[in-house]
């Protein structure tokens, strides 16, 4: 059995949709808006945006965190060693999540 040919109107042809939005491109179907920037700032090429930097708030809000959490880690493991006095794997597990935690925040603030 052979492959049928679509039904297309006289004159018309298959042409692909990639095929279609490359032609639109040329026909000049996406334009640049003024919002768009051309290229990516390059650091010390524009010293007002160089002076617009969130480091500060990051190195504050990661240090806070990592303080309430250090806090509420040591909380629960005292509680359970010593006041409970039954330590379990999960402790353990909660623990090396912790010095992990507190090594990704250190690496976080010295990149910047």
């Amino acid at each position: 059995m052979a492959a049928s040919k679509p039904y297309l109107a006289k004159g018309c042809r298959v042409v692909s949709s990639t095929k279609l939005f490359t032609a639109s491109l040329f026909r000049g179907g996406a334009k640049k808006t003024e919002k768009t920037p051309s290229k990516m700032p390059v650091p010390g090429e524009n010293p007002e945006l160089d002076a617009e930097t969130s480091v500060p708030t990051l190195v504050g809000v990661s240090i806070g965190l990592v303080s309430v959490s250090t806090l509420v880690v040591s909380l629960r493991l005292y509680t359970r060693c010593f006041v409970v006095r039954s330590p379990g794997a999960d402790d353990l597990t909660i623990g090396l999540a912790q010095i992990l935690s507190i090594g990704v925040s250190i690496v976080t603030i010295l990149r910047q």
